[in-house]
């Protein structure tokens, strides 16, 4: 079975109008057919506002960051709750980022937990390949 994720990445496309592609694709269970768009356009749209949710979800993980290694935040279900917080304000690119919060065994100073992130490559690489893509129902 092919995925909508090798239908976007295959070459058939068709251009219906300046910018615009179009290609035909089965559905899953070989019944109905979809339409697949997408606009250059649209791409450097969906870009722009992916671009500005990821900050604003690494904004607010670095301000919880600095309350933790300040040692004004010290328990780690307080922590986890921000955290929840912070995924539910900024729930379109909450998946960008795969997020850990631990306590510190050992402290060394104020801070009782540590927090650390990093870039989800599954997620941002499907961003950027369906960026600009609509898919359309057809009977």
């Amino acid at each position: 079975m092919i995925t909508y994720r090798q239908h976007l990445t295959e070459k058939n496309w068709q251009e219906v109008q300046a910018g615009v592609e179009v290609k035909l694709v089965p559905g899953p269970d070989g019944a109905e057919t979809f339409i697949l768009a997408r606009s250059r356009d649209r791409q450097k749209k969906e870009q722009a506002i992916h671009e500005r949710f990821r900050g604003r979800m690494e904004d607010g993980l670095s301000k919880l960051k600095t309350a933790i290694e300040s040692g004004r935040l010290k328990d780690l279900a307080t922590a986890c709750r921000r955290l929840g917080r912070l995924q539910q304000r900024c729930w379109r690119s909450a998946g960008a980022f795969d997020v850990q919060i631990q306590p510190l065994a050992r402290p060394p100073g104020k801070a009782k937990l540590s927090i650390t992130w990093k870039i989800n490559r599954r997620w941002t690489d499907w961003a950027a390949l369906s960026e600009g893509s609509t898919c359309f129902g057809r009977t």
